[in-house]
């Protein structure tokens, strides 16, 4: 195995699996190691396999990964040291311009052979993903105390991953991992959100407790109102859409699966991620972006009216649904 692209030390790299779980259990017991992997020599090990994938020496790995929502990721710095370390890398300019909402974050990354790549994140940007002034349960986030430097990693990020992909290996950088809302994971036997087709949209099951559905041919089976025929010893709801009522903020995917982001805040940002990334898709023109927002919106409809009507959060519903106005214009209806 070749030495580790960023390594400047005289350390011996570990080379088996062997050496790596004890080099691990060893870095465990250490106080020089980011407090997240202290006692924690799985996550360490784990760190360590992702720095060797991209090129990070062992001590390198366990400064510049993190493991945000269950994921690796890798700090800012550490990918633009990897970036710039790439022998197709020619340069990279960054910085940040422009006052108010247009103020924004901007990296140029030029590889060669290839045109330069310019990605920017501006304050209007950040607004629209609910970042802006964000606040976190330990206190406010460095969208507050270092807005500026966030605008700028921001764009960082999006430019060094869309020029070089194969030096990050598809790994994302921690500053917006860190922003992305948590990932609903089930353990196993847990049921899932699983939507019932052969139902009426306004009423599909998405708890999972119901019996497997029908064809859509044949709903005597499907689980709706005044249905008494659930398989034995089954449990059911009385409510057909007790899957996503019991949960605090849902949101439905294309596949009419729901989940629940957990807080008002991951919801809204949820909603922005989704826009944005129907905005930027490079192979939607206008007409068929508009056409996938307002899918985005009629899959979520029912959510929205219940949040507002059965929740009183008409509040949060109203800042939502004032996303969806933005990115369809002023005139689009809601409907």
């Amino acid at each position: 195995m070749s030495a580790p692209m960023l390594s400047r030390g005289v350390l011996h790299t570990p080379s088996t699996l062997t050496e790596m779980m004890h080099l691990a259990e060893v870095l465990a017991q250490s106080a020089m190691v980011p407090k997240d992997y202290r006692g924690r020599a799985a996550d360490i090990l784990g760190a360590l396999l992702w720095g060797q994938e991209v090129g990070l020496g062992p001590l390198q790995a366990l400064q510049g990964i993190a493991v945000v929502n269950g994921r690796p990721a890798i700090w800012g710095d550490a990918a633009l040291a990897l970036v710039r370390a790439h022998p197709a890398c020619v340069s990279i300019r960054e910085g940040v311009e422009g006052e108010g909402d247009d103020q924004h974050g901007w990296c140029e990354v030029e590889r060669r052979g290839q045109p330069p790549v310019r990605r920017t994140f501006s304050v209007a940007d950040a607004k629209r993903a609910r970042l802006w002034g964000k606040t976190g349960p330990n206190g406010p986030t460095p969208w507050v105390t270092y807005p500026a430097r966030m605008l700028m990693l921001r764009a960082r990020g999006f430019a060094i991953r869309d020029a070089f992909p194969d030096a990050l290996r598809g790994v994302i950088t921690a500053e917006e991992a860190a922003d992305m809302p948590a990932e609903i994971r089930h353990a196993p036997g847990e049921p899932r959100d699983v939507p019932n087709l052969a139902a009426p949209p306004a009423v599909t099951t998405l708890d999972g407790a119901a019996s497997p559905a029908a064809a859509p041919s044949d709903t005597s089976s499907a689980t709706v109102p005044g249905n008494d025929n659930e398989a034995p010893g089954e449990e059911t709801s009385t409510d057909p859409v007790a899957g996503w009522r019991a949960m605090a903020w849902p949101v439905r995917s294309r596949d009419g699966t729901c989940r629940d982001m957990g807080d008002p805040d991951r919801w809204e940002a949820e909603f922005a991620d989704r826009l944005r990334t129907i905005e930027r898709h490079p192979k939607f023109d206008a007409a068929a972006k508009a056409d996938k927002i307002r899918a985005v919106l009629a899959a979520n409809r029912d959510l929205l009216d219940w949040l507002r009507d059965e929740r009183d959060q008409g509040a949060a519903v109203e800042a939502v649904e004032g996303l969806f106005t933005e990115a369809l214009g002023a005139d689009a209806a809601m409907a």
